[in-house]
């Protein structure tokens, strides 16, 4: 964690323009293009396409996106379909990445920490984000967002444009909101990350959209590591007695990251099924119990595909 190490040996007043420089090289290093992270959709409603005569609909998605993600690129992460005029949009359900300063807030916030490895790291940027974002809901995420259509049906441009800043201190923040500032802090911290649109369900629940990460990285110990990672759908961290004490993300290790993985994830429906589990902290020990029930992570195969790499790779 060799940028972790930087950012504790510099002054206060060297953070910033340290985090700052870091992220200029970063935005220059992956996509400078790039568009549109989701749904390939627009406000206003546009014909889509209809799959063999089915009332099942295909549109565009950039589902898996691999490295830092640049400021003022738009992230649409809700679609709407009216099925029976064949018409799909976004709803208002985007936002603009707007602002970078949550970075220097994290290095700021991280700089004097104890922290012990990797997993130490995630947990410091899922306390991060939770206290970023808010945990008491101030105003509904839709109603935040909400658009308003003239009697054509056509919707009037936002008086102020959606922004990802806008989400902070407002306790709406969801999935799409946490892996998308989880995957810039992270890159800045030199771990590969990738953001997943994608879908997740388990014996619990039904399935629906889900976003969340895919990391690489190499331990301490060398040994190198590839999962899948989730701030936002965390897990319950105990103490001896079985009280909750916090959350961590969770993580579910695969074998590897690579095109054939992430050709089989996009168009070969493949699902990443997974124990879940909680932590319970000994005193001088973790242990992971599980619960019973399972996590299947996946992509919707039905809808037409994207997939954008970070340049070079």
């Amino acid at each position: 964690m060799g940028f972790l190490d930087l950012i504790k040996i510099c002054s206060d007043n060297e953070l910033e323009n340290i985090v700052r420089d870091r992220i200029i090289y970063l935005e220059k290093t992956y996509e400078s293009e790039l568009d549109n992270i989701g749904f390939q959709v627009d406000c206003n409603p546009n014909n889509c396409d209809f799959l063999n005569n089915s009332n099942e609909y295909s549109y565009g998605v950039l589902c898996i996106y691999r490295g830092y993600i640049p400021k003022n690129t738009k992230i649409t992460y809700g679609v709407t379909n009216d099925v029976l005029r064949g018409l799909v949009y976004n709803d208002g359900r985007y936002y603009y990445l707007d602002d970078d300063s949550y970075i220097v807030d994290f290095c700021k916030f991280i700089k004097n920490a104890d922290v012990l490895d990797e997993y130490d790291l995630f947990d410091y940027t899922l306390l991060f984000l939770q206290r970023y974002f808010g945990c008491f809901e101030i105003i509904n995420r839709e109603d935040m967002f909400k658009m308003i259509y003239n009697e054509s049906g056509l919707s009037f441009a936002p008086v102020n444009e959606h922004k990802f800043s806008d989400f902070k201190n407002k306790g709406n923040a969801v999935c799409s909101e946490y892996a998308v500032a989880a995957q810039n802090i992270l890159s800045v911290f030199g771990f590969d990350m990738y953001v997943v649109i994608g879908a997740q369900g388990s014996n619990e629940k039904n399935f629906e959209s889900h976003a969340f990460n895919l990391i690489n990285f190499k331990e301490e110990t060398d040994d190198e590591v590839n999962a899948i990672i989730d701030f936002s759908d965390s897990v319950l961290v105990m103490n001896s007695k079985l009280e909750t004490i916090c959350r961590s993300p969770f993580i579910g290790y695969i074998d590897c990251i690579d095109s054939e993985f992430l050709d089989d994830l996009i168009n070969n429906n493949k699902h990443l099924v997974f124990d879940n589990y909680n932590l319970v902290l000994f005193s001088n020990s973790i242990m992971k119990c599980t619960d019973g029930n399972t996590r299947d992570y996946y992509i919707d195969v039905t809808k037409q595909k994207q997939y954008i790499k970070k340049i070079g790779s």
